[in-house]
């Protein structure tokens, strides 16, 4: 007994793995290209709107700072001739000495424009105060200065404020872009890690999905080809014995018995084949269900096919007083390709069922041939549909009933009180056998109103070539069904055979009945149980 598998094989593990690790590499990028696309945003942002208007509003501030020192410049040039000089050098040191954030020089230079007139003093007074001006202060504002008690205009004031206030301002606006920045990056950090656990999670849990799943796949295809397997040869060891049962009971009906012994041993006979056909559909089945069947295609008689079921269920359509209706040979094809065998199962089957749920009216096989065009196809075939339909005038069958019509062991009835008996096989592998054939079975039905089972089929049907020229039109004689043997063994037999024969058959019930069959003919058996004697007899000859 083989050990189940514990996993998906490695290239199903690959797959998936390979199927994770692209997805990642997909999400990854996906984030970086983001990053990136917010990292330029944001540098956009800087360069061509931040930045102008930062350097705007320090322009402002640098102004307002101008404009807060003027009323300083303003009195210590309003103050009397004699003091006017000193007041404006306190004034300026005054405005050298204000430091900035930085720790360094908040104004680098001053130099003053003042009218000397308006103010009653010399040209001379104000002498080298100019030169306080500083090269290289960045950022120059003018400032008006007017009289603090009359309000007119006594100079202009131009103030060179350094360039540490703007850099220092500007530095504190990058630091908190670049910690939001941070912030940022670190939140998309953050969210493509979660993306990650969930994505390995989901590929974690589908893959152990597919495992579990692939597991169960395989151990249903194991149960299934265990069973088939079983069912299999369970049919065989049955079938060897009761083909051995109804050899017996073959021979034993040649001897002379009493009438009621006739009776029981054909009722015995009947049972024996009941049975057998059982065992014949569980064959089939497991056999199809292993994929162990195939589908010949040869060209074959049809009508006789055709002729030889109808020979078959003739009798059991009479017993119930029933019409068993078959289309006229003359307006089908001599020839047709397909399986003559596998067909005629089917029609079997379909025809067994119509008969058994038919108590009054008929039973009708109808068939249609179609051709099919096909202008490129060699001329030796014509390829054509033909359709199948089996129609009845029995109970019908409901609509719910009909959808599982044709699974395996069951019935229509399944009550401990129906009336018609039946494993329940004869729709399951007809419906399969059509399949393999090319078809598909259907059912139309209703309660009180018959049914009808059709199917159709592509085959051929051969115009010219080996396979028309094999096969000899067949006569009415030859469809005929073949005439009894002698009711005795002891009775002589049409054509007596002469010669030696030599049988090979391990069962001992099955050697003893058929070398008292080819005896019965005239032949001289010899058997024996298995391959070595059989050589051994024949090197003895």
């Amino acid at each position: 007994m083989s050990e189940p598998m514990d996993s998906t094989p490695a290239p199903h593990r690959s797959v998936f793995a390979v199927q994770g690790r692209a997805l990642l590499w997909r999400l990854s990028i996906i984030f970086v290209l983001l990053a990136l696309l917010i990292e330029l945003t944001l540098f956009a942002y800087w360069r061509y709107s931040l930045q102008p208007r930062l350097q705007s509003e320090a322009q402002a501030q640098i102004s307002l700072l101008a404009q807060s020192q003027a009323p300083l410049l303003a009195s210590a040039l309003a103050a009397p001739p004699a003091q006017v000089r000193a007041q404006v050098q306190a004034a300026l040191d005054q405005l050298l000495l204000l430091k900035g954030p930085s720790g360094g020089a908040l104004i680098e230079g001053v130099s003053l424009e003042v009218d000397t007139e308006a103010l009653g003093m010399e040209a001379e007074t104000l002498a080298g105060l100019n030169q306080l001006a500083r090269d290289g202060a960045a950022n120059v504002s003018d400032v008006a200065l007017y009289h603090p008690d009359t309000g007119e205009l006594i100079g202009i004031a131009k103030l060179w404020v350094s360039n540490a206030f703007y850099e220092r301002f500007v530095r504190d606006v990058q630091r908190q872009m670049l910690l939001q920045a941070l912030l940022l990056a670190l939140c998309l950090s953050l969210l493509w890690a979660g993306f990650s656990w969930l994505i390995h999670r989901h590929e974690a849990q589908r893959q152990r999905d597919a495992e579990a799943l692939a597991l169960a796949r395989d151990q249903a295809l194991q149960a299934s080809r265990a069973k088939s397997q079983f069912l299999a040869n369970m049919s065989h060891e049955i079938r060897t014995p009761m083909n051995a049962v109804l050899g017996m009971a073959n021979l034993l009906k040649k001897t002379s018995l009493l009438p009621k012994q006739q009776s029981m041993l054909g009722q015995l006979t009947e049972s024996a084949k009941l049975l057998l056909g059982v065992l014949n559909d569980i064959l089939d089945l497991s056999r199809i269900e292993a994929n162990k069947l195939t589908i010949q295609n040869a060209p074959f008689h049809l009508g006789h096919a055709l002729r030889s079921v109808q020979h078959l269920l003739q009798q059991r359509a009479s017993d119930k007083a029933l019409t068993l209706v078959f289309p006229d040979p003359e307006t089908l094809p001599l020839l047709i390709t397909g399986d003559a065998l596998r067909l005629q199962q089917v029609l079997v089957n379909l025809l067994i069922n119509a008969i058994k749920f038919t108590e009054t009216g008929s039973v009708r096989l109808e068939i249609i041939v179609q051709p099919i065009r096909t202008p490129d196809r060699p001329m030796q075939s014509r390829p054509v549909s033909v359709r199948f339909a089996v129609i009845d005038t029995g109970v019908g069958i409901a609509a719910a009933d009909q959808l599982r019509l044709f699974e395996p062991f069951s019935q229509v009835d399944e009550s401990d009180t129906r009336v018609h008996g039946g494993a329940g096989l004869g729709l399951a592998i007809s419906k399969r056998l059509v399949e393999l054939m090319g078809g598909q079975l259907r059912c139309i039905s209703a309660p009180g109103n018959g049914s009808e089972f059709s199917f159709e089929l592509p085959m051929e049907v051969p115009i010219e070539g080996p396979a028309a020229a094999n096969l000899e039109p067949f006569s009415a004689a030859e469809l005929m069904p073949q005439k009894p043997l002698a009711s005795s063994l002891t009775s002589p037999y049409p054509q007596r055979l002469q010669g030696r024969v030599l049988v090979v058959e391990d069962h001992p019930i099955n050697r003893e009945v058929a070398q008292a069959l080819l005896e019965a003919l005239g032949l001289a058996v010899h058997t024996v149980s298995g391959g070595r004697e059989a050589l051994a007899c024949l090197q003895a000859q």
